[in-house]
């Protein structure tokens, strides 16, 4: 299970921020909490599909999707598919609620990751330092901490910003990406799907994102890769590049290993291990 649930120094509880729990590709199964968690939560969506209730309300759970949790609020979750893949972190801290409080994160919400692998990333960044013996780890998961809350707060602020024309386009590519990035596509393919030039296309995910088309659609691939790699294992690696649009399979794993630091075989190892 890869799930971590440290337990705080008087020191480490000193910090602005500590962790009190984290997960990774978390198989999520049901859980009630009639009082709430203990402190802040982050749950964010890898793969899969859940239902979450909370303030009376029925939220259907999908990939590439957030979701915030202030601390002692009820709530009630539980998978609505095959299965359901999470990462997730709860924090607490001397500077936690009044940053919280400054930032108006202070009620539940659900959003959608326009860039998920921002979040994801940190995410796993965090559970990896907090399980190692790392001597400087728990200023630097403080730190990290504070970096979550921030990708948090400008998720919720484009969340309530108003939609313009520009928007909406930039909405529709990353739909259609969503739903082809298993086939292959040209520039000029995805910028036909909004009638605009390739150039448009490129200048408006660099004001976006800040990265290329197709480099945002690389790290959606690799995404989409290690959710497959753990929940299909026996798949070939020569399948898994297949499923997610990559043609040559030694060209996906060059990519995972760059992106990772070990190869999808190992990664699968490592997973199994429980880390």
């Amino acid at each position: 299970m890869n799930a971590f649930f440290p337990t705080n120094t008087e020191h480490q509880s000193q910090l602005p921020f500590y962790l009190t729990s984290s997960g990774i590709y978390f198989n999520e199964t049901e859980m009630d909490r009639s009082l709430g968690y203990t402190s802040p939560q982050w749950i964010q969506t890898i793969s899969g599909a859940g239902k979450f209730f909370v303030n009376d309300r029925e939220y259907d759970i999908l990939p590439n999707t957030g979701l915030f949790i202030p601390a002692h609020v009820p709530h009630h979750y539980k998978k609505s598919a095959e299965s359901w893949v999470t990462h997730w972190v709860s924090f607490d801290g001397k500077a936690t609620t009044e940053l919280l409080t400054s930032l108006g994160l202070t009620h539940f919400d659900y959003v959608s990751l326009i860039e998920p692998n921002t979040t994801q990333q940190l995410l796993e960044k965090i559970y990896r330092l907090s399980t190692n013996a790392y001597h400087h780890k728990y200023l630097k998961i403080s730190t990290l901490i504070y970096e979550l809350i921030y990708e948090i707060y400008q998720i919720k602020n484009m969340k309530n910003m108003p939609h313009s024309h520009e928007n909406q386009i930039f909405q529709t590519l990353l739909t259609f990406i969503e739903n082809h990035y298993m086939h292959d596509f040209s520039l000029d393919q995805l910028a036909e799907t909004v009638d605009r030039s390739p150039q448009y296309i490129c200048r408006l995910f660099q004001e976006e994102l800040r990265m290329r088309p197709f480099e945002y659609i690389r790290h959606y691939r690799l995404s989409k890769s290690k959710s497959l790699l753990l929940s299909s294992p026996d798949l070939s690696v020569q399948d898994v590049a297949s499923q997610v649009g990559i043609k040559s399979p030694s060209y996906f794993s060059a990519l995972f290993k760059k992106e990772e630091k070990i190869t999808p075989r190992e990664f699968v190892q490592l997973h199994q291990r429980g880390i």
